[in-house]
Parts: C-alpha cells; sequence; structure tokens
C-alpha cells in the first residue's frame, strides 16, 4: 500500500461501500441494543436514568438544581456533571421522544450518534495525519471495533469525553497546521465541552503529553506554527478574543463545584475517605490505585476467554498486535516515536503503584488527586495507539525491498511473526475461532502483497485488510452481546413528575439511588437517606448519618416536616451527638440550631407540649400548597407561634418567605432547615436558587446553543466553498 492510495480503478461503489459496510455490520452486531434487550452495566443504566431525569425536567420547564429525595435533600449538581449538562447535542435525546420513540430507545440512538460523531473526527484526524482516506478508514474501523465502544452501554461519561477531545485534537493540529477561523472556532468549541464534562484532567493530561513531546521532537516545527498563530491572533483580534471569553464562560460551572467542594459542602464518601485535604473530589493514592489496570486487564485476558467475557475493559482486534510484531524491523520516524512515547507514558501512568510515574505525578500535581478511574485512560488513548499501529503498518507496506533476495527475506519473517504468534495463542488456549482465522488471513495477505500479487489493486488491498480487521471483533461482540447482564426492565420509560410524600420510605423499603431518579409517578420517587456504600451528599447530612443511632435517627427523618416550640443553640465546632441521639429518641419539644446569633435558648412563651410534633397529612393546621424539585409551598393556621422544621438538607442556596417576607432559615438538628411560624394563617415557600444560578444556567443553554450552530455554519460554509 502506497502512503497515497490510487483509486482510480475502484469499482464505482467501493468508495461508498468501504465506509457503510463496516458500519452496517457495526449495526447488526449491535441490533439487540436497539430492539428492547440492551445489555448493559449498572453504570450504563445511571446514564440513561440521569440524562432522562435532566431532560424530562427541562422539557416542562424546570431547571434540576435541588434533588430532595435523595441523601434527605443534595444539590443536583453532582449528576448534572457526568452528563455535561449544557452540551447541544443533549437535546437529540428529546427530539426523538418527540418524534414517537420511547424514552430508552432515543438515549441509545442519542449515544450512538454521538459516539459516531467522536469516530468521524477520528477518521478526519487519521485522514489528515496520514494524508490517505483508505489508511483513515482502517484506524476508523478499528477504533469502532474496540473496547471503546461498549462505554455506550457502560461508562457514558468516557464518550462524553472522548468526542470533544478527539474533534478538539482534529482542529488543534488542523489549525497547527493551516490557522483558519473555522478550526480555530471548532478548537474553541471542543475545549467548551471538554470544561463540563466529567473530570477534565484526563484529556488535560493526554493533552500536555503530546504537547511536551511534540516541542522535546519537532522545536523547530513548533516555533513555526506559534509564529503563525500569532500572526492569526493578531488578524483576528475579536475573534480570540470572544473564544477566550467563550472558554472562560465554560469554566464557571466547573469551578463552582470546585469551590463547593473546596470547602467541604457535600461529601463523595467512597472517594474521599483517607484523603489529606478537604476537598470532596480528592482521594488518597490508594483508592486511585484500586482503579489501575492491574487486576482486570492481563495479557491473557486480550487473548483468552473472549467467548465468556461481559466486561471487555480493553480490547482491540488481534490483527494490531500482529502489526506490533512486523513493525520490530521499521525505521522509526519522528512522528511514530511521539506517538508511541505519549501511549506509552499513559500505559505507565495506568500501572498506578506499579511504577514510580503515577505516584510521581499524584505528590506534585493537584489534580491527579481528583480522579480515581485511571483505567479510563486506556479507552481515551486508544485513538493514539491505533494511529501508531497504522503507521507502522503503512512503514511495512512501503518496507524498500531491493532485491528478490529482499523478497524473499521479507516473506520468511512474515511467516516467522505468525507462527510465533499462533505458538503463543495455542500455549493460552481458550482461544476464539476468529483469532486463529485473522493469523491464517493476515499471513496470506503479507505474502501475497511481498509476492506482487496486490500490485496496482489497492481496491482488493484495502479490501483484504478490512476483513482481516473485521473477522476476530465480530465474533468477540457477538459473544460480548450475549454475555453482557441485560438490564432492560430497569428501563423507566414514563415521563417524570415530581410526587410529594409526607413521609420517606424505611429502610428496608429503600430503593438505590439509580431506581428513584427518572422513575414516573407510579413508581416510588423518595428513598430513605440511609445509604451503606458511596455516599453522596451534604456534609451535615452525613455526619448525622455516621453518628446517630440508624434506628433512632430513621423514626426522625422519616418525617418531613416537624413542628416545635423551644430551640437551643448547640455550637456547631463541639457538636453532642449523644445528645441529639438521647433528644431525638425522647422526641423532646426541642430543637438545635447551630447559627452563633442563637445563643440562647428561645421558645414560643406559650405552654406547650412535652414531645415534638410530625406531620404526617395535610390538616387544616398545615397543609402542602404546591411541591417540585426547587421549592415548596406551604399553608399553616398554628395557634401559637412554632419553629417549623422541614427535614431536607440545609444549602447556603435556599431561601425562605412567610407571607412574602423573606425570613431567616437556620441550620437545624445539625443538617436540615428551620424557621419560625407564626400563628395564625400564613403563606411559605422554601426556594432553592437564587435569580442569578437561574439566569446562569439559562444563559449556558442558549449560549452553548447558538455556538454550535455558529460553528456548523462557518464549517458548512467552508465545505460549499471547497465543493464550490
Amino acid at each position: 500500500m502506497n502512503s497515497k492510495l490510487n483509486i482510480k480503478n475502484f469499482p464505482s461503489l467501493w468508495p461508498t461501500l468501504k465506509f457503510s459496510l463496516p458500519i452496517l455490520l457495526w449495526v447488526y452486531t449491535f441490533h439487540g441494543y436497539f430492539l428492547g434487550t440492551p445489555a448493559m452495566t449498572h453504570h450504563g443504566v445511571d446514564y440513561y436514568h440521569i440524562i432522562k431525569y435532566q431532560m424530562d425536567n427541562l422539557m416542562r420547564g424546570v431547571l434540576p438544581l435541588w434533588d430532595p429525595f435523595g441523601a434527605w435533600g443534595r444539590p443536583d449538581n453532582i449528576d448534572a456533571r457526568f452528563i455535561g449538562e449544557f452540551n447541544p447535542f443533549l437535546w437529540l435525546y428529546p427530539t426523538l421522544v418527540l418524534l414517537g420513540f420511547s424514552r430508552p430507545l432515543s438515549f441509545l440512538l442519542y449515544a450512538t450518534v454521538y459516539h459516531f460523531v467522536g469516530l468521524i473526527g477520528f477518521y478526519l484526524l487519521a485522514k489528515r495525519f496520514f494524508k490517505d482516506t483508505d489508511l483513515a478508514l482502517i484506524s476508523f474501523v478499528l477504533l469502532m471495533f474496540s473496547s471503546l465502544l461498549i462505554n455506550i452501554f457502560n461508562n457514558f461519561c468516557v464518550t462524553l469525553l472522548f468526542v470533544p477531545a478527539i474533534w478538539f485534537f482534529y482542529f488543534f493540529f488542523s489549525f497547527a497546521g493551516n490557522p483558519k477561523k473555522e478550526f480555530f472556532l471548532g478548537l474553541t468549541f471542543s475545549l467548551m465541552l471538554i470544561a463540563i464534562t466529567y473530570m477534565p484532567y484526563y484529556f488535560l493530561t493526554i493533552f500536555f503529553s503530546v504537547l511536551f513531546f511534540s516541542i522535546l521532537l519537532f522545536p523547530k516545527e513548533c516555533i513555526i506554527i506559534i509564529q503563525n498563530w500569532l500572526k492569526f491572533i493578531k488578524w483576528h483580534k475579536i475573534l480570540v478574543a470572544v473564544c477566550l471569553l467563550a472558554i472562560l464562560i465554560s469554566l464557571i460551572p466547573g469551578l463552582m463545584w470546585y469551590s463547593a467542594a473546596n470547602r467541604g459542602e457535600y461529601v463523595l464518601s467512597w472517594r474521599h475517605e483517607g484523603a489529606s485535604d478537604i476537598h470532596t473530589a480528592s482521594m488518597p493514592i490508594s483508592t486511585i490505585n484500586a482503579g489501575g489496570i492491574v487486576g482486570p486487564v492481563t495479557v491473557r485476558t486480550q487473548f483468552s476467554g473472549l467467548s465468556r467475557s461481559k466486561h471487555l475493559l480493553f480490547y482491540i482486534s488481534i490483527f494490531i498486535y500482529i502489526i506490533l510484531g512486523l513493525s520490530i524491523i521499521n525505521r522509526l520516524n519522528k512522528r511514530s516515536l511521539l506517538l508511541f512515547i505519549v501511549s506509552f507514558f499513559i500505559f505507565l501512568i495506568t500501572l498506578t503503584d506499579l511504577t514510580p510515574v503515577h505516584h510521581f505525578l499524584y505528590e506534585r500535581i493537584y489534580c491527579f488527586r481528583l480522579f480515581r478511574n485511571i483505567v479510563y485512560f486506556l479507552y481515551l488513548s486508544l485513538p493514539i495507539l491505533i494511529l501508531f499501529c497504522v503507521e507502522q503498518l503503512r512503514l511495512f507496506l512501503n518496507y524498500p525491498i531491493q532485491s528478490a533476495k529482499g523478497k524473499r527475506w521479507i516473506i520468511i519473517f512474515v511467516f516467522l511473526i505468525h507462527f510465533l504468534l499462533l505458538a503463543f495463542l495455542i500455549k493460552q488456549g481458550d482461544v476464539i475461532i476468529s483469532s486463529y482465522l485473522t493469523i491464517g488471513l493476515s499471513l496470506i495477505f503479507f505474502v501475497f502483497y511481498f509476492s506482487g500479487i496486490f500490485y496496482s489493486r489497492e481496491f482488493l488491498t484495502t479490501l483484504f485488510l478490512l476483513i482481516i480487521i473485521l473477522v476476530q471483533p465480530l465474533e468477540v461482540f457477538y459473544h460480548y452481546t450475549r454475555n453482557a447482564l441485560s438490564v432492560v426492565a430497569w428501563f423507566p420509560k414514563d415521563r417524570f413528575y415530581p410526587k410529594f410524600s409526607f413521609l420517606r420510605p424505611a429502610r428496608n423499603e429503600n430503593p438505590p439511588d439509580y431506581v428513584y431518579k427518572g422513575m414516573s409517578p407510579r413508581f416510588v420517587q423518595d428513598s430513605s437517606g440511609f445509604i451503606d456504600w458511596k455516599y453522596t451528599g451534604l456534609t451535615n447530612s452525613f455526619k448525622l448519618h455516621e453518628n446517630v443511632d440508624h434506628d433512632i435517627l430513621e423514626e426522625y427523618v422519616r418525617h418531613k416536616f416537624v413542628v416545635y416550640d423551644e430551640i437551643e443553640h448547640m455550637d456547631d465546632a463541639k457538636i453532642d451527638f449523644a445528645r441529639i441521639e438521647k433528644t431525638l429518641a425522647q422526641k423532646e419539644n426541642k430543637a438545635f440550631v447551630m447559627d452563633p446569633a442563637e445563643s440562647k435558648i428561645e421558645t414560643n412563651g406559650s405552654p406547650h407540649l412535652a414531645q415534638l410534633q410530625f406531620i404526617v397529612e395535610n390538616s387544616d393546621q398545615f397543609r402542602v400548597l404546591s411541591f417540585d424539585l426547587n421549592f415548596i409551598k406551604l399553608k399553616s393556621n398554628f395557634n401559637d407561634k412554632k419553629f417549623l422544621v422541614y427535614n431536607d438538607g440545609y444549602d447556603r442556596g435556599w431561601q425562605a418567605f412567610v407571607d412574602g417576607q423573606k425570613t431567616k432559615i437556620l441550620r437545624t438538628n445539625l443538617a436540615f432547615k428551620g424557621i419560625w411560624v407564626p400563628a395564625g394563617e400564613h403563606h411559605i415557600e422554601f426556594r432553592y436558587g437564587s435569580r442569578e444560578i437561574y439566569i446562569l444556567n439559562l444563559f449556558m443553554l442558549v449560549f452553548y446553543g447558538i455556538f454550535f450552530l455558529y460553528l456548523l455554519i462557518a464549517l458548512g460554509l467552508k465545505i460549499r466553498g471547497i465543493c464550490e
């Protein structure tokens, strides 16, 4: 295969078929996912629930800022971080729903389309890299049938980062080679999407690795590129300023989340336990090491037992290993060296404590304390590995052969590599038949190629290579789709509407978070708030959860509204959990408030009952008028002044109003909201989120949409200009 393939002799349909056939094979392999039998892990279903919940609420005009159901109430920005809530592609999901598709199918179609948007970006990147459509196609197919696709149905956050990251590198290298406005706009929008993804530090690690090693290997070229960029900035100052402003705006949600996490306002218990600093997302290195590849990914799992695999944490066509074996005689150019060094460096990070690389970065670069699933690097570095291997294939196919003797030696070398791999597979055992078939087809191909049979027949060369690449993955994913656990029953299909209940479920009735999130009104929407593992909620709620007997605490927190006649200050720095527990157990008519201004005992001045009063239903004295995620409206008619406690998490974003007049919310019983309510008939409202927060979120939704449309128009005009 030449570095620039000539397609003049191709059959007329081949340019279309060579792209469409692999995609059709992919669709056929996973058609069951779209016919109601998806094989997904719990994580995959989680992302469906979160996206359904987010978009169902937006479609009814509600911006979900607060989750009143989980962990006794908590901010909803944690889940929003997982899905990139301002990504315009998210609107494909509700569009498909409005067109009549079921919600589960709409999610799967959205996830698949978004994944293929990333694959198209990778094809364009490979095309720019190789300047050859066939080599770009080979790269595209290798990535399409790798374990990266599993994240559509598993850890969708990897796909959400992969897509903008791959487009970023396409626009980055396009802009480096030819500074144009459309490339700069694409570069900007890719960064905007990355900024709102879950843990963008994966991308930053890969990008700075590429940048660092590029400067080392191509110093002169980098200087020229920088000079060209400076000229571009000089000629397009307004555009550059607008794009920089757009990037800064896109950082706001992440910075707000980071700031709240840095203040320790909420807890991610499974991550943070044992960490040396207060930041909620930080982790001890032992926790991070558990997320490395050591254990779940081994050399043996890449070749053996593929017919029984349920996870495929890391998989790529066996043809890649054949290429790597053949490449040992290639002359390593700078381009190959860059790809190899970056891939190897990322691989060393994934080994965590087996090498000093990750520990060195953990100790010196703070962001390495914030991401746990180091194995994600394997998925995100797959495009780099594939580009390296396809470059090695190109070099091997163009290996200089000066004589007939040289041709014989290269054919002998081809036989040797294939027989060595064959012997290795036989030794491993439990190898699927397509692995052996791939080796046989590969051997035939390279022998024919160097014998001159494919000379000037690029059509046959590409077709044969595609067959070799696809043989094993088709069998691997055939088995995977039948082995992976089916969780189709966990797909709620109804639209989400929040409903209020005075009582939370008991612990023995407690549904896991992935069940209540996004459920329809026909199912339970609430949870007890008791979480045995992976507690995600407000810090003070977690303290109460961990330090008060659960049997005593459950009886109290099951009731969302409690009425007291007396309050007493408790020092936030000296929380007496034993006293809180005793008071709750005896149902004393006294609430503890943590506001320093309330330094004395305060009562309503009237004779009062010995015990607190639980509100379990609407009555003449108390009634819930309306309820939604971010507010609740009440009507009270107490005979005396009362202290009303809403057992929903206290957060600085909450405001309370009595008859339209703002009143102070006191943090009560460590974790909840309490206000004084005068005697007589009054209207009460608890409302979460300031006007500024709503405006910011709505602005971000519109801003991302407008920028995306502008980018599409700019690229469309560019394509139209080329065609004309």
